[in-house]
């Protein structure tokens, strides 16, 4: 019992150590990249994320956003080697603009909102002492954030995204206690910040790097409760944590 959670906390903190050392570069965890819960098993997790990512505007503005995800995620294992998955939770966010439109500042704070999406995850081939799966995720919401500009009188705005994700990665078999995953994946957004008067301009609002790596570990507590670690770099750096119970 010592050596798990040794080894628990051992992986946690190297999870932590490579946040403080990227914490420059969204749509949170990704998880293990294949489908790990077989057919007709269902799986409630709680997922937290702390995520930094570089935009890219029309106006040539490249802010850095700052989220904070808790998320729900309910999967189901539609086949042994295929699952699905739906997550609802809460998000808020905040960045800043100098010089958005000429002289106009941007100040974004906006107030926690709704963020829902889902997706799939499919054991492609299994080699060695690896599995290796590949899938997909989507997450929707919309931020609002009140006098967030520098003009007179100051304009509300409101932040539309959408979030495209694909991955490929592996899992590595046969480890007692804790097994760890890592892969490749690209991000694709598909966003607006609109505006409540005419100055300054809307402009669309896109990622400013696709592709990026992942890694993480699943921490077998007990038989079915498991805790998650996961940190993202070069396309966005993000680190998130879970918990997850199979019934």
């Amino acid at each position: 019992m010592a050596i798990r959670y040794g080894l628990a906390f051992g992986w946690i903190s190297i999870i932590g150590l490579g946040w403080g050392c990227v914490y420059e570069a969204d749509a949170g965890m990704i998880g293990t990249p294949i489908a790990i819960h077989p057919r007709h098993t269902i799986v409630g997790a709680i997922e937290g994320s702390m995520i930094n990512q570089e935009l890219a505007f029309d106006t040539g503005a490249s802010p850095d956003i700052r989220l904070t995800k808790i998320l729900f995620r309910g999967t189901y294992g539609l086949f042994d080697r295929a699952n699905i998955f739906l997550t609802v939770g809460t998000v808020d966010d905040d960045f800043k603009v100098l010089n958005y439109s000429g002289t106009t500042e941007v100040i974004f704070l906006a107030d926690q909102a709704i963020a829902y999406g889902g997706g799939f995850k499919w054991t492609v081939y299994e080699i060695s002492n690896f599995l290796l799966g590949a899938g997909g995720q989507y997450e929707r919401f919309m931020l609002v954030s009140d006098k967030s500009t520098s003009t007179t009188p100051p304009a509300d705005s409101e932040l539309k995204w959408q979030e495209f994700r694909f991955f490929v990665g592996a899992h590595l078999k046969d480890i007692p206690y804790f097994v760890p995953y890592g892969g490749v994946y690209m991000t694709v957004v598909r966003g607006e910040l609109s505006f409540s008067s005419p100055i300054p301009p809307g402009t669309d609002v896109g990622e400013s790097q696709s592709v990026g790596l992942f890694y993480g570990g699943d921490f077998k507590v007990w038989k079915s409760l498991t805790l998650s670690a996961e940190i993202h770099l070069i396309a966005e750096s993000s680190v998130a944590f879970s918990i997850q119970y199979a019934f």
